[in-house]
């Protein structure tokens, strides 16, 4: 095939056996040299993003199952005391499914503390706190995957540019020399789609990662909010709160009236 390509021109006769793409990348143009490296850090850095969302989310999961597991046993042995305090020193990037749990519980305490008790507002209070922290981590599990998108997006454009730089740069050294010859033109056309290339080799993994990683971002939040939901329900049940004004019936002798 290379040796049809060369006959045809496109390719140099003294290379006919393969382009050196090294020597495409150490010969071409600044601008050409300057999308390169914009291009070989676009892909730099989207590995570093893989590697890290990869870290995270595995995490994540390990953590949301070794969550449920206490839950399940904390629940089978009725030690609800035990698993409020342990789910009140969550921390969201470690354990985020109890970070959740932990807000829920927490606000749910506040407003029996200042003495409301209309089951109604105390879960729909409640509720609202679950689902404030829930995005809190949506937006941990989703963080730096707007850097895979705009990788993704801005690559092939960049790619695109050095390719049509490199186009004019050989048509215009053709004009002002005059010469037409393989070298020249093969080289020229070779340094322009290298960079097309590069841009698509840059934005792939980036597009493949960002939707493989959105998906599996959705599952967490999903399963974290469908057991938030449900367990809360138990947790806050079984908070022992003693109201203020209970506190005051409790401690404080009730006053004769008179006659």
């Amino acid at each position: 095939m290379w040796l049809v390509l060369a006959q045809a021109g496109a390719v140099p006769a003294k290379h006919a056996g393969g382009l050196n793409l090294w020597e495409i990348l150490m010969n071409a143009g600044p601008v050409s040299k300057l999308v390169f490296v914009l291009l070989i850090g676009c892909s730099v850095l989207s590995v570093a993003v893989i590697v890290e969302r990869w870290i995270v989310t595995k995490r994540a999961e390990k953590s949301t199952n070794d969550s449920l597991q206490l839950l399940d046993a904390w629940a089978m042995t009725q030690q609800w005391a035990s698993a409020r305090e342990e789910i009140g020193q969550a921390i969201r990037e470690t354990t985020p499914l109890f970070s959740v749990l932990r807000a829920g519980v927490a606000y749910w305490g506040e407003l029996a503390a200042v003495g409301e008790n209309r089951m109604e507002v105390l879960e729909a209070m409640t509720f609202e706190a679950v689902n404030r922290e829930m995005k809190l981590v949506r937006a941990m599990l989703r963080a730096n995957l707007s850097i895979l998108a705009n990788i993704a997006s801005v690559a092939p454009f960049i790619g695109l540019f050095g390719t049509v730089v490199g186009i004019i740069m050989t048509f215009d050294s053709i004009a002002k020399s005059g010469n037409m010859g393989q070298d020249l033109v093969a080289s020229g056309i070779a340094d322009a789609l290298v960079a097309t290339a590069m841009g698509l080799f840059a934005a792939i993994p980036a597009v493949i990662a960002y939707n493989f990683f959105s998906d599996r971002c959705n599952q967490l939040i999903l399963s974290m909010e469908e057991v938030a939901l449900e367990r809360i329900y138990f947790l806050v049940q079984r908070q022992e709160i003693i109201h203020p004004h209970q506190r005051k019936e409790l401690h404080m002798p009730v006053a004769n009236h008179p006659g």
